[in-house]
Protein backbone atom coordinates (compact mmCIF):
# COMPACT_ATOMS: atom_id res chain seq x y z
CA UNK A 1 0.00 0.00 0.00
CA UNK A 2 1.81 3.48 -1.07
CA UNK A 3 2.40 5.55 1.81
CA UNK A 4 1.45 8.63 2.12
CA UNK A 5 3.06 11.74 0.90
CA UNK A 6 1.45 14.78 2.72
CA UNK A 7 4.05 17.68 1.09
CA UNK A 8 4.55 16.32 -2.52
CA UNK A 9 4.70 19.66 -4.93
CA UNK A 10 2.32 19.48 -7.70
CA UNK A 11 3.53 21.69 -10.95
CA UNK A 12 1.38 22.42 -13.56
CA UNK A 13 3.62 23.50 -16.13
CA UNK A 14 2.27 25.33 -19.28
CA UNK A 15 4.43 22.98 -21.31
CA UNK A 16 7.49 21.95 -23.13
CA UNK A 17 7.33 24.70 -26.28
CA UNK A 18 6.17 27.96 -25.44
CA UNK A 19 5.31 29.42 -28.30
CA UNK A 20 2.48 27.13 -28.57
CA UNK A 21 -0.05 28.19 -25.59
CA UNK A 22 -0.70 31.32 -26.01
CA UNK A 23 -3.58 30.68 -27.73
CA UNK A 24 -4.99 28.30 -25.41
CA UNK A 25 -6.17 30.73 -22.56
CA UNK A 26 -7.47 27.72 -20.15
CA UNK A 27 -4.38 25.67 -20.23
CA UNK A 28 -4.20 24.00 -16.45
CA UNK A 29 -1.43 21.54 -16.61
CA UNK A 30 1.05 19.50 -18.76
CA UNK A 31 3.17 17.51 -16.72
CA UNK A 32 3.80 14.58 -17.53
CA UNK A 33 5.54 13.28 -14.03
CA UNK A 34 3.76 11.37 -12.04
CA UNK A 35 2.35 12.86 -8.63
CA UNK A 36 1.41 10.25 -6.19
CA UNK A 37 -1.91 11.07 -4.60
CA UNK A 38 -1.09 9.71 -1.28
CA UNK A 39 -2.61 6.70 0.96
CA UNK A 40 -5.61 4.95 -0.76
CA UNK A 41 -6.31 3.10 2.45
CA UNK A 42 -8.96 4.90 3.35
CA UNK A 43 -10.40 5.77 0.10
CA UNK A 44 -13.66 3.37 -0.68
CA UNK A 45 -13.68 3.54 -4.04
CA UNK A 46 -17.12 4.59 -4.20
CA UNK A 47 -18.71 6.91 -7.64
CA UNK A 48 -21.64 7.07 -4.99
CA UNK A 49 -22.29 10.90 -4.84
CA UNK A 50 -24.63 10.99 -1.96
CA UNK A 51 -21.59 9.62 -0.14
CA UNK A 52 -20.74 13.99 -0.10
CA UNK A 53 -24.05 15.32 -0.75
CA UNK A 54 -25.28 13.80 2.56
CA UNK A 55 -22.31 14.53 4.76
CA UNK A 56 -21.44 17.82 6.58
CA UNK A 57 -20.49 20.77 4.96
CA UNK A 58 -16.67 21.00 5.32
CA UNK A 59 -15.02 25.06 5.07
CA UNK A 60 -11.59 26.09 4.26
CA UNK A 61 -10.12 29.58 5.44
CA UNK A 62 -8.68 31.33 2.61
CA UNK A 63 -6.34 33.75 2.40
CA UNK A 64 -4.64 35.66 -0.87
CA UNK A 65 -1.05 37.51 -1.04
CA UNK A 66 0.14 39.79 -3.95
CA UNK A 67 3.18 38.80 -4.88
CA UNK A 68 4.92 42.78 -5.70
CA UNK A 69 8.27 43.50 -7.66
CA UNK A 70 11.05 44.44 -5.58
CA UNK A 71 10.28 48.04 -6.07
CA UNK A 72 6.85 47.48 -4.65
CA UNK A 73 5.18 48.54 -8.53
CA UNK A 74 2.82 45.36 -9.92
CA UNK A 75 2.02 45.00 -13.36
CA UNK A 76 -1.85 44.84 -13.08
CA UNK A 77 -5.11 45.53 -11.00
CA UNK A 78 -5.19 43.89 -7.76
CA UNK A 79 -8.15 44.19 -6.25
CA UNK A 80 -10.39 43.18 -3.35
CA UNK A 81 -13.16 42.64 -5.62
CA UNK A 82 -11.49 40.47 -7.86
CA UNK A 83 -10.35 38.51 -4.75
CA UNK A 84 -13.92 38.15 -4.01
CA UNK A 85 -14.71 36.80 -7.86
CA UNK A 86 -12.37 34.12 -7.00
CA UNK A 87 -13.77 32.73 -3.65
CA UNK A 88 -16.85 33.31 -5.32
CA UNK A 89 -16.28 31.36 -8.10
CA UNK A 90 -14.54 28.74 -5.93
CA UNK A 91 -18.08 27.88 -3.60
CA UNK A 92 -19.81 27.88 -6.97
CA UNK A 93 -17.34 24.81 -8.12
CA UNK A 94 -17.13 22.60 -4.45
CA UNK A 95 -20.34 23.62 -3.19
CA UNK A 96 -22.12 20.85 -4.95
CA UNK A 97 -19.44 18.76 -3.41
CA UNK A 98 -20.23 19.75 0.14
CA UNK A 99 -17.02 22.00 0.34
CA UNK A 100 -16.75 25.33 1.29
CA UNK A 101 -14.27 28.56 1.13
CA UNK A 102 -14.52 31.46 3.79
CA UNK A 103 -12.44 34.52 2.86
CA UNK A 104 -10.01 36.01 5.21
CA UNK A 105 -8.29 39.09 3.67
CA UNK A 106 -5.65 39.47 1.72
CA UNK A 107 -1.72 41.11 2.28
CA UNK A 108 1.46 41.16 0.25
CA UNK A 109 4.95 41.63 0.31
CA UNK A 110 7.90 42.99 -2.37
CA UNK A 111 10.21 40.55 -3.57
CA UNK A 112 13.85 40.85 -2.09
CA UNK A 113 16.28 42.36 -4.02
CA UNK A 114 19.00 40.31 -6.11
CA UNK A 115 16.51 37.86 -7.33
CA UNK A 116 18.53 35.80 -10.18
CA UNK A 117 15.96 34.99 -13.44
CA UNK A 118 16.06 31.39 -14.10
CA UNK A 119 14.02 29.87 -17.06
CA UNK A 120 13.09 26.03 -17.67
CA UNK A 121 15.02 24.44 -20.74
CA UNK A 122 13.34 21.34 -21.36
CA UNK A 123 15.95 20.31 -23.78
CA UNK A 124 17.92 19.70 -20.25
CA UNK A 125 14.97 19.08 -17.95
CA UNK A 126 16.67 22.30 -15.53
CA UNK A 127 16.62 25.67 -15.17
CA UNK A 128 19.19 28.02 -16.58
CA UNK A 129 20.52 31.37 -14.57
CA UNK A 130 20.21 34.71 -17.02
CA UNK A 131 21.05 37.02 -14.31
CA UNK A 132 19.55 39.65 -12.19
CA UNK A 133 15.74 39.53 -12.34
CA UNK A 134 14.24 43.13 -12.03
CA UNK A 135 10.74 41.81 -11.86
CA UNK A 136 11.53 39.58 -8.88
CA UNK A 137 8.54 37.34 -8.12
CA UNK A 138 6.11 39.49 -9.37
CA UNK A 139 6.43 37.79 -13.00
CA UNK A 140 7.81 34.34 -11.37
CA UNK A 141 8.71 30.93 -13.29
CA UNK A 142 8.57 27.36 -12.06
CA UNK A 143 12.59 27.74 -11.04
CA UNK A 144 11.79 30.58 -8.88
CA UNK A 145 8.34 28.90 -7.28
CA UNK A 146 10.50 27.11 -4.64
CA UNK A 147 12.23 29.88 -3.35
CA UNK A 148 9.47 32.28 -2.80
CA UNK A 149 7.26 29.64 -0.59
CA UNK A 150 10.70 29.59 1.45
CA UNK A 151 11.21 33.23 1.62
CA UNK A 152 7.14 33.88 2.00
CA UNK A 153 7.07 30.89 5.06
CA UNK A 154 10.63 32.39 6.58
CA UNK A 155 9.15 35.91 6.27
CA UNK A 156 5.77 35.57 7.85
CA UNK A 157 4.18 35.70 4.21
CA UNK A 158 2.35 32.71 5.16
CA UNK A 159 -0.55 31.74 7.55
CA UNK A 160 -0.64 27.80 8.79
CA UNK A 161 -4.09 27.80 9.20
CA UNK A 162 -5.86 28.72 5.82
CA UNK A 163 -5.56 28.16 2.08
CA UNK A 164 -2.59 30.46 1.55
CA UNK A 165 -2.84 31.73 -2.35
CA UNK A 166 -0.14 33.43 -4.20
CA UNK A 167 -1.15 36.01 -6.81
CA UNK A 168 2.16 37.35 -9.06
CA UNK A 169 0.77 39.81 -11.69
CA UNK A 170 2.39 36.69 -14.62
CA UNK A 171 3.39 33.72 -14.27
CA UNK A 172 5.77 32.64 -17.38
CA UNK A 173 6.25 29.22 -17.90
CA UNK A 174 3.45 27.60 -15.21
CA UNK A 175 -0.34 27.52 -15.51
CA UNK A 176 -0.35 27.45 -11.57
CA UNK A 177 1.34 25.37 -8.79
CA UNK A 178 0.25 23.82 -5.14
CA UNK A 179 2.86 22.26 -2.41
CA UNK A 180 2.35 20.83 1.14
CA UNK A 181 -1.43 21.53 2.31
CA UNK A 182 -2.12 24.94 1.96
CA UNK A 183 -0.10 26.78 -0.75
CA UNK A 184 -1.06 27.71 -4.14
CA UNK A 185 0.21 29.41 -6.96
CA UNK A 186 -1.87 31.08 -9.24
CA UNK A 187 -1.84 34.72 -11.59
CA UNK A 188 -4.10 37.48 -11.39
CA UNK A 189 -5.33 36.88 -14.51
CA UNK A 190 -6.59 32.97 -13.51
CA UNK A 191 -8.21 33.43 -10.48
CA UNK A 192 -11.34 32.86 -11.63
CA UNK A 193 -10.11 29.82 -13.77
CA UNK A 194 -10.07 26.36 -13.73
CA UNK A 195 -6.55 26.58 -13.28
CA UNK A 196 -7.24 27.37 -9.29
CA UNK A 197 -10.01 24.43 -8.98
CA UNK A 198 -7.18 22.10 -10.18
CA UNK A 199 -4.95 23.15 -7.70
CA UNK A 200 -7.48 22.76 -4.92
CA UNK A 201 -7.95 19.48 -6.49
CA UNK A 202 -4.22 18.50 -5.81
CA UNK A 203 -4.91 19.59 -2.32
CA UNK A 204 -7.58 17.67 -1.79
CA UNK A 205 -5.83 14.38 -3.07
CA UNK A 206 -6.67 14.11 -6.68
CA UNK A 207 -3.83 13.32 -9.60
CA UNK A 208 -4.07 13.99 -13.40
CA UNK A 209 -6.77 11.49 -14.81
CA UNK A 210 -4.03 10.81 -17.64
CA UNK A 211 -1.39 10.23 -15.09
CA UNK A 212 0.88 7.62 -16.99
CA UNK A 213 -0.53 7.59 -20.44
CA UNK A 214 2.29 6.86 -22.08
CA UNK A 215 3.70 4.43 -19.51
CA UNK A 216 4.18 0.59 -20.90
CA UNK A 217 1.82 -1.97 -19.42
CA UNK A 218 3.93 -3.76 -17.40
CA UNK A 219 5.40 -0.39 -15.78
CA UNK A 220 6.04 -0.96 -11.47
CA UNK A 221 7.59 1.16 -8.74
CA UNK A 222 8.76 -0.26 -5.93
CA UNK A 223 7.40 2.98 -4.60
CA UNK A 224 4.43 3.20 -6.16
CA UNK A 225 3.26 -0.39 -7.26
CA UNK A 226 0.42 1.79 -9.25
CA UNK A 227 2.39 3.07 -11.75
CA UNK A 228 1.34 2.97 -15.16
CA UNK A 229 -0.96 3.18 -17.59
CA UNK A 230 -4.90 2.53 -16.98
CA UNK A 231 -6.40 0.88 -19.45
CA UNK A 232 -9.90 1.95 -20.58
CA UNK A 233 -11.97 -1.48 -20.00
CA UNK A 234 -14.69 -0.67 -16.68
CA UNK A 235 -16.05 -3.89 -16.39
CA UNK A 236 -14.78 -4.73 -12.96
CA UNK A 237 -14.43 -8.37 -13.21
CA UNK A 238 -12.63 -8.46 -16.43
CA UNK A 239 -9.10 -9.46 -15.99
CA UNK A 240 -7.90 -6.27 -17.69
CA UNK A 241 -9.13 -3.36 -15.38
CA UNK A 242 -7.24 -1.80 -13.12
CA UNK A 243 -8.94 1.84 -12.89
CA UNK A 244 -8.25 1.62 -9.28
CA UNK A 245 -4.50 1.00 -9.25
CA UNK A 246 -3.80 3.08 -12.09
CA UNK A 247 -4.02 6.41 -13.70
CA UNK A 248 -5.32 8.70 -11.37
CA UNK A 249 -7.52 5.26 -9.26
CA UNK A 250 -10.88 6.45 -9.56
CA UNK A 251 -13.87 4.22 -11.31
CA UNK A 252 -15.56 6.70 -13.27
CA UNK A 253 -12.95 9.16 -14.91
CA UNK A 254 -12.02 7.21 -18.41
CA UNK A 255 -8.64 6.14 -19.36
CA UNK A 256 -7.37 9.11 -21.38
CA UNK A 257 -3.98 10.42 -23.49
CA UNK A 258 -2.52 14.04 -22.50
CA UNK A 259 -4.72 15.77 -25.27
CA UNK A 260 -2.38 18.40 -25.91
CA UNK A 261 0.19 16.15 -26.51
CA UNK A 262 -1.40 13.32 -28.12
CA UNK A 263 -0.20 14.20 -31.63
CA UNK A 264 3.08 14.97 -30.66
CA UNK A 265 3.18 11.30 -29.07
CA UNK A 266 2.39 9.97 -32.74
CA UNK A 267 4.85 11.99 -34.19
CA UNK A 268 7.67 10.69 -31.38
CA UNK A 269 6.25 7.41 -32.12
CA UNK A 270 6.63 7.14 -35.69
CA UNK A 271 10.49 8.16 -34.92
CA UNK A 272 10.33 12.12 -35.65
CA UNK A 273 12.85 13.68 -33.36
CA UNK A 274 11.51 15.80 -30.60
CA UNK A 275 12.74 19.06 -32.23
CA UNK A 276 10.66 18.53 -35.92
CA UNK A 277 7.52 17.20 -33.73
CA UNK A 278 7.25 20.21 -32.14
CA UNK A 279 7.50 21.95 -34.98
CA UNK A 280 4.95 20.37 -36.69
CA UNK A 281 2.38 18.40 -33.98
CA UNK A 282 -1.45 20.08 -33.75
CA UNK A 283 -2.21 20.48 -30.12
CA UNK A 284 -5.76 19.13 -28.97
CA UNK A 285 -5.74 17.76 -32.80
CA UNK A 286 -8.43 15.20 -31.45
CA UNK A 287 -10.27 16.89 -29.70
CA UNK A 288 -13.22 19.71 -30.60
CA UNK A 289 -13.00 22.82 -28.75
CA UNK A 290 -15.98 23.32 -29.35
CA UNK A 291 -18.58 20.64 -27.95
CA UNK A 292 -15.81 19.47 -25.97
CA UNK A 293 -15.27 15.56 -27.31
CA UNK A 294 -13.17 13.46 -28.48
CA UNK A 295 -13.10 12.68 -32.26
CA UNK A 296 -9.46 10.16 -31.97
CA UNK A 297 -9.17 6.89 -32.18
CA UNK A 298 -6.19 6.51 -29.96
CA UNK A 299 -5.41 3.23 -28.21
CA UNK A 300 -4.54 2.52 -24.04
CA UNK A 301 -1.05 0.94 -23.78
CA UNK A 302 -2.72 -2.78 -24.57
CA UNK A 303 -4.15 -1.23 -27.77
CA UNK A 304 -7.41 -1.57 -26.28
CA UNK A 305 -9.47 1.74 -28.22
CA UNK A 306 -10.15 4.57 -25.62
CA UNK A 307 -13.96 5.09 -24.87
CA UNK A 308 -13.68 9.05 -23.88
CA UNK A 309 -16.78 11.01 -23.26
CA UNK A 310 -17.28 14.78 -23.43
CA UNK A 311 -16.59 14.95 -19.07
CA UNK A 312 -13.83 13.28 -19.88
CA UNK A 313 -12.20 16.12 -21.81
CA UNK A 314 -13.89 18.57 -19.59
CA UNK A 315 -12.48 17.02 -16.66
CA UNK A 316 -10.74 19.67 -14.18
CA UNK A 317 -8.05 17.23 -13.04
CA UNK A 318 -6.91 16.68 -16.61
CA UNK A 319 -3.53 18.24 -16.85
CA UNK A 320 -4.31 20.15 -20.39
CA UNK A 321 -8.16 21.35 -21.94
CA UNK A 322 -9.55 23.80 -24.21
CA UNK A 323 -12.47 23.72 -22.63
CA UNK A 324 -14.06 26.61 -20.11
CA UNK A 325 -16.65 24.25 -18.56
CA UNK A 326 -14.92 22.54 -16.37
CA UNK A 327 -16.45 19.29 -13.83
CA UNK A 328 -14.63 16.94 -11.18
CA UNK A 329 -16.92 13.38 -11.59
CA UNK A 330 -18.88 11.84 -8.85
CA UNK A 331 -15.86 9.57 -8.11
CA UNK A 332 -13.62 12.91 -7.15
CA UNK A 333 -15.78 13.98 -5.18
CA UNK A 334 -15.94 10.59 -3.11
CA UNK A 335 -12.45 10.69 -2.84
CA UNK A 336 -11.53 14.61 -2.06
CA UNK A 337 -13.99 14.31 0.98
CA UNK A 338 -12.27 11.01 1.96
CA UNK A 339 -9.10 12.02 1.68
CA UNK A 340 -10.15 15.34 3.37
CA UNK A 341 -11.30 13.41 6.23
CA UNK A 342 -8.37 11.42 6.56
CA UNK A 343 -5.80 13.81 6.54
CA UNK A 344 -5.30 15.24 10.05
CA UNK A 345 -3.05 18.09 8.75
CA UNK A 346 -5.87 19.47 6.46
CA UNK A 347 -8.09 19.88 10.04
CA UNK A 348 -5.64 22.67 10.73
CA UNK A 349 -6.90 24.91 7.74
CA UNK A 350 -10.41 24.14 8.24
CA UNK A 351 -12.98 26.56 10.49
CA UNK A 352 -16.47 25.84 11.53
CA UNK A 353 -19.75 26.45 9.44
CA UNK A 354 -21.15 29.50 11.60
CA UNK A 355 -18.02 31.28 9.91
CA UNK A 356 -19.77 31.31 6.48
CA UNK A 357 -22.96 33.90 8.37
CA UNK A 358 -20.25 35.93 9.70
CA UNK A 359 -18.82 39.22 7.34
CA UNK A 360 -15.97 39.29 5.86
CA UNK A 361 -15.64 43.56 6.39
CA UNK A 362 -17.53 45.71 8.81
CA UNK A 363 -19.01 45.76 12.35
CA UNK A 364 -22.74 45.32 13.72
CA UNK A 365 -22.97 48.68 15.76
CA UNK A 366 -25.81 49.04 17.87
CA UNK A 367 -24.74 52.43 19.07
CA UNK A 368 -25.77 54.31 15.67
CA UNK A 369 -28.74 55.16 14.25
CA UNK A 370 -26.85 54.94 10.61
CA UNK A 371 -24.04 52.10 10.32
CA UNK A 372 -21.10 53.88 7.97
CA UNK A 373 -19.43 50.13 7.87
CA UNK A 374 -22.24 47.48 7.53
CA UNK A 375 -21.01 43.99 8.08
CA UNK A 376 -20.96 42.75 4.23
CA UNK A 377 -20.75 39.52 2.86
CA UNK A 378 -18.90 37.34 0.32
CA UNK A 379 -20.58 36.27 -2.86
CA UNK A 380 -20.80 33.22 -4.06
CA UNK A 381 -23.63 32.01 -2.40
CA UNK A 382 -27.61 32.22 -2.79
CA UNK A 383 -28.41 34.70 -0.12
CA UNK A 384 -31.75 35.85 1.37
CA UNK A 385 -32.21 38.28 3.97
CA UNK A 386 -35.68 37.62 5.82
CA UNK A 387 -37.29 39.56 8.15
CA UNK A 388 -36.69 38.38 12.43
CA UNK A 389 -38.92 38.97 14.58
CA UNK A 390 -39.74 40.06 17.70
CA UNK A 391 -38.70 43.30 17.51
CA UNK A 392 -35.56 43.62 20.25
CA UNK A 393 -35.69 40.03 20.78
CA UNK A 394 -32.14 39.81 19.72
CA UNK A 395 -29.95 43.26 20.43
CA UNK A 396 -27.10 41.59 18.69
CA UNK A 397 -26.77 39.12 16.17
CA UNK A 398 -28.51 36.05 17.45
CA UNK A 399 -25.94 33.21 17.74
CA UNK A 400 -26.05 31.01 14.84
CA UNK A 401 -27.41 27.99 16.93
CA UNK A 402 -30.34 29.96 18.04
CA UNK A 403 -33.32 29.08 15.94
CA UNK A 404 -36.08 32.24 15.66
CA UNK A 405 -39.25 33.21 13.74
CA UNK A 406 -39.26 35.18 10.61
CA UNK A 407 -40.78 36.39 7.58
CA UNK A 408 -40.82 34.66 4.67
CA UNK A 409 -40.16 36.16 1.30
CA UNK A 410 -36.56 38.02 1.80
CA UNK A 411 -36.55 41.64 0.50
CA UNK A 412 -32.62 40.67 -1.41
CA UNK A 413 -31.34 37.75 -2.51
CA UNK A 414 -27.92 37.08 -3.80
CA UNK A 415 -26.32 34.47 -6.34
CA UNK A 416 -23.59 35.41 -8.69
CA UNK A 417 -23.20 36.43 -12.04
CA UNK A 418 -19.60 36.81 -14.14
CA UNK A 419 -21.23 40.16 -15.94
CA UNK A 420 -22.72 41.98 -12.66
CA UNK A 421 -20.35 45.54 -12.03
CA UNK A 422 -17.82 45.38 -9.11
CA UNK A 423 -20.40 47.41 -7.16
CA UNK A 424 -22.29 44.05 -6.55
CA UNK A 425 -19.70 43.23 -3.75
CA UNK A 426 -20.80 46.00 -1.97
CA UNK A 427 -24.42 45.54 -1.80
CA UNK A 428 -24.31 42.02 0.18
CA UNK A 429 -24.99 43.57 3.31
CA UNK A 430 -26.72 42.33 6.43
CA UNK A 431 -29.42 44.99 7.43
CA UNK A 432 -30.72 45.60 10.26
CA UNK A 433 -34.30 43.62 11.26
CA UNK A 434 -32.93 40.77 9.40
CA UNK A 435 -31.63 37.39 9.20
CA UNK A 436 -29.43 35.26 6.49
CA UNK A 437 -30.33 32.53 4.46
CA UNK A 438 -27.79 30.53 2.54
CA UNK A 439 -29.56 28.13 0.39
CA UNK A 440 -26.58 26.62 -0.07
CA UNK A 441 -26.13 25.67 3.68
CA UNK A 442 -29.88 25.07 5.07
CA UNK A 443 -33.84 27.02 4.93
CA UNK A 444 -33.48 28.27 8.81
CA UNK A 445 -32.03 31.79 8.51
CA UNK A 446 -29.39 32.73 11.12
CA UNK A 447 -27.91 35.57 12.51
CA UNK A 448 -30.73 37.84 13.48
CA UNK A 449 -29.93 41.03 13.91
CA UNK A 450 -31.77 43.76 15.88
CA UNK A 451 -30.23 46.98 17.03
CA UNK A 452 -33.63 47.80 19.40
CA UNK A 453 -33.64 51.70 18.10
CA UNK A 454 -36.82 51.28 16.88
CA UNK A 455 -38.60 52.76 13.81
CA UNK A 456 -38.13 56.05 12.85
CA UNK A 457 -41.39 56.99 11.70
CA UNK A 458 -44.60 55.13 10.23
CA UNK A 459 -47.94 55.44 8.46
CA UNK A 460 -51.17 53.68 9.67
CA UNK A 461 -53.32 52.63 6.86
CA UNK A 462 -57.03 51.53 7.72
CA UNK A 463 -59.19 50.47 5.24
CA UNK A 464 -63.00 51.40 5.99
CA UNK A 465 -64.81 48.59 4.62
CA UNK A 466 -63.10 46.29 6.75
CA UNK A 467 -61.66 44.47 3.11
CA UNK A 468 -58.34 45.17 1.00
CA UNK A 469 -59.29 47.91 -1.13
CA UNK A 470 -58.68 51.60 -2.05
CA UNK A 471 -61.21 52.97 0.39
CA UNK A 472 -58.45 53.60 3.06
CA UNK A 473 -57.40 56.68 5.63
CA UNK A 474 -53.84 57.10 6.13
CA UNK A 475 -52.63 58.57 9.00
CA UNK A 476 -48.72 59.37 9.55
CA UNK A 477 -46.99 58.41 12.87
CA UNK A 478 -44.05 59.74 14.37
CA UNK A 479 -41.42 57.69 15.86
CA UNK A 480 -43.06 57.79 19.83
CA UNK A 481 -46.50 56.15 18.26
CA UNK A 482 -44.87 53.15 16.07
CA UNK A 483 -42.56 52.45 18.91
CA UNK A 484 -45.21 52.36 21.70
CA UNK A 485 -45.37 48.68 22.78
CA UNK A 486 -49.11 49.07 23.37
CA UNK A 487 -49.48 50.43 19.93
CA UNK A 488 -51.00 47.77 18.31
CA UNK A 489 -52.96 46.83 21.28
CA UNK A 490 -54.35 50.64 21.08
CA UNK A 491 -56.23 50.52 17.70
CA UNK A 492 -59.32 50.09 17.33
CA UNK A 493 -60.87 47.14 15.68
CA UNK A 494 -60.27 47.01 11.94
CA UNK A 495 -58.39 45.90 9.04
CA UNK A 496 -54.92 48.38 9.16
CA UNK A 497 -51.60 47.89 6.90
CA UNK A 498 -49.24 49.05 9.87
CA UNK A 499 -45.90 50.61 8.15
CA UNK A 500 -42.58 51.25 9.81
CA UNK A 501 -39.56 53.23 8.49
CA UNK A 502 -36.08 52.84 9.85
CA UNK A 503 -33.37 54.97 9.60
CA UNK A 504 -31.14 52.05 7.89
CA UNK A 505 -33.84 52.49 5.15
CA UNK A 506 -35.68 49.24 5.79
CA UNK A 507 -39.66 49.81 5.72
CA UNK A 508 -41.99 46.97 7.76
CA UNK A 509 -45.14 46.09 6.77
CA UNK A 510 -47.83 44.22 8.82
CA UNK A 511 -51.31 44.03 8.19
CA UNK A 512 -53.20 43.44 11.04
CA UNK A 513 -57.27 42.25 11.85
CA UNK A 514 -57.48 43.76 14.64
CA UNK A 515 -60.74 42.47 16.83
CA UNK A 516 -62.60 43.82 20.04
CA UNK A 517 -59.75 42.29 22.20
Amino acid sequence: MMKKQLFFTLICILGIVQFTFSQYANIECANPDYVPIGDTQNYSFSTDPTIYQEADPIVFNVYYWQIRKPDGSYDANFTEEKLLESIAELNIKFNDLNIFFKYRGYDGFNSPTGIIEEIWNPATTSCDELGPDSDGWGKISRCQRGDMWNYATAQGYYKPDMINIYVPYQITDVGGAATGINKILVSINKLTKPILYHELGHIFGLSHTNIGWTADANTTSNNYPCVGCEHTTRIINNPDYNANCRGDRIHDTNAVPDFYREHLQELLDEGHSLEDALEVFIPFKYVNTEGCFYTGTGMDCIDEEYDILPDDVRNIMLNASPCEDRVFSPGQGVRMREYIENTPALLDIQTDVPSLYEPYVGVYDASVLVNTNPPKFQPGFDYSFLSCYPDGEYPQPADYYVSFSYLEGGLWWYGFNKDISIDYYNTIIHKDRFAIRIAQLEQQPRKCWNTGTGASSGVLVKFNDGVLNTNVTITQQDSSVVNNPDYIDNLQPGLYNVIKNYNSGETQENVILKNNN
